[in-house]
């Protein structure tokens, strides 16, 4: 089995394989999985203050702002949340109701993602952190969606099939370009 890892935004496969370092070392030395861990595909800059927090670049994203600068705007507020409010009370404060990503960018993505499957067959699960495990919950479900729509067979395995799916601390739900 080898698990497809998606590191978070502002972000890095170099800097996330670094700190799973003792997992995967265990995870290997039993002989459970291989790790495949690829950068998001478009270069980040972090916002202003945050220019050490993330650590020397390159840094990545794994999807494109199209433009929409809201995100970054979130990160730079962050610093202004009040203690003690709950992280869904948090959430709500930054995002409200206004998109993340355009549609495309999403799409993008996915597809790119997609290709990432179709060019190792031996992955068969996904670890993601912060914005990979958005994108790694929106990768299971596009896989869903493709298997019903196309009747692609799916590589992510989940529920009573799954190899490995591992979400850690994800920034916001799975996102579709469709609705």
């Amino acid at each position: 089995m080898t698990i497809l890892c998606l590191h978070g935004a502002y972000g890095s496969a170099l800097h996330f394989e670094t700190q799973l370092r003792p997992f995967i070392d265990a995870v290997e030395k039993k002989g459970l999985a291989r790790f495949k861990w690829i950068n998001g595909g478009h270069a980040a800059t972090p916002p202003p203050g945050f220019d050490e927090y993330f650590g020397p670049g390159p840094l990545y994203r794994f999807i494109d702002f199209d433009g929409v600068s809201e995100l970054d705007d979130i990160l730079s507020r962050l610093r202004d949340i009040p203690q003690g409010i709950t992280a869904e009370d948090a959430m709500r404060r930054l995002v409200g109701d206004k998109p993340s990503f355009k549609a495309t960018a999403i799409q993008n993505t996915l597809d790119r993602l997609m290709m990432v499957l179709d060019e190792d067959p031996e992955i068969t699960g996904i670890l993601g952190y912060s914005e990979g495990a958005t994108v790694a919950a929106s990768l299971i479900l596009e896989e869903q969606r493709r298997y019903v729509e196309e009747g692609r067979a799916r590589r992510i395995k989940v529920g009573h099939q799954y190899d490995l799916s591992v979400i850690l601390s994800s920034v916001s739900l799975p996102m579709s370009a469709t609705p």
